[in-house]
């Protein structure tokens, strides 16, 4: 009987590589495609899975990703699970955006979403552990009034004794879709100014000085920055919130928005990448061909 990928000794570790946005962008030409197939193919083959002759590149992918939902369950299989488990099926991107690795303070947020709302997804695989949790929390609280730890279900009750129950707690399951057991409760009492503006481009911060102002300081260019500082920290930290989400809603784009449409034709392992990478309609159109490849 042919070994299936669940009773292979695959190297996980360079799988997870290949299944990420940067294991991605290698099949975006017809050439990339079938090369990166053919590492894919190598990979699986390598930890003992017996292949057709021929296999198409999503068969390949299909094979890599529910190896590593199983057995490797790396961070890029985490937001993939929260793209389609929570965001989509919640969110439509025509009001709706999400950062990915959004650095706020000392802390980098795995990922934020902004519509009404406002969000925070820490995800705590497990390869990861909690020694700066309180720190990123502490960040994350700064900004954002939502808070969730995204963690697998072995380690949930572990994470929800740890944090504040304020904090939201979403759970990777046995059955491999995301249930939240605790649903976060907003908080704006840690908010600041200043980390917030840190976050944003420097024409945003400009432009949010700019409205909440009705102009720019006087102010020499060399002093600029910091006279905004000044200015922003006088601010009540709520209102500041209100221009910072409104500043990060308006980068969304009608690329953002496509993902929508295709959404539902799409493999999930390839429906976080898209949305990061910005695809256009030819991408989408082109992607049947790339996934159909031989290798």
């Amino acid at each position: 009987m042919p070994k299936t990928a669940m009773s292979l000794q695959i190297n996980s570790r360079s799988l997870a590589r290949l299944v990420s946005n940067a294991g991605f962008r290698k099949m975006m030409t017809a050439a990339g495609a079938r090369n990166y197939g053919k590492q894919l193919r190598q990979t699986v083959e390598k930890g003992g899975a017996v292949l057709p002759e021929k296999c198409s590149l999503q068969h390949l992918l299909d094979v890599s990703y529910d190896h590593l939902q199983k057995d490797y369950r790396h961070e890029y299989v985490y937001k993939t699970k929260l793209l389609s488990d929570f965001i989509l099926k919640n969110y439509t991107f025509c009001d709706t955006i999400i950062l990915n690795e959004f650095r706020l303070g000392k802390s980098v947020a795995d990922i934020a979403l902004i519509n009404g709302s406002n969000k925070i997804f820490e995800i705590k695989t497990e390869l990861d552990n909690a020694d700066r949790l309180q720190s990123q929390l502490n960040d994350y609280y700064k900004v954002f009034s939502q808070v969730y730890i995204v963690t697998h279900h072995s380690l949930a009750a572990k994470y929800r004794a740890i944090v504040n129950h304020k904090v939201g707690i979403i759970e990777f399951t046995e059955d491999n879709y995301l249930q939240t057991i605790r649903e976060a409760t907003p908080d704006v009492g840690g908010l600041d100014n200043l980390t917030m503006m840190k976050a944003l481009r420097k024409n945003e911060f400009l432009k949010i000085v700019t409205n909440i102002n009705g102009a720019l300081p006087e102010t020499t260019p060399v002093k600029l920055y910091k006279t905004c500082l000044e200015l922003i920290a006088t601010i009540d930290p709520v209102s500041v919130q209100r221009h910072f989400l409104d500043t990060l809603k308006a980068r969304i784009t009608p690329a953002h928005q496509l993902l929508h449409t295709h959404a539902q034709a799409l493999p999930e392992y390839l429906k976080f990448y898209c949305y990061l990478d910005y695809f256009s309609e030819k991408q989408y159109l082109a992607l049947p061909s790339r996934l159909s490849c031989l290798v």
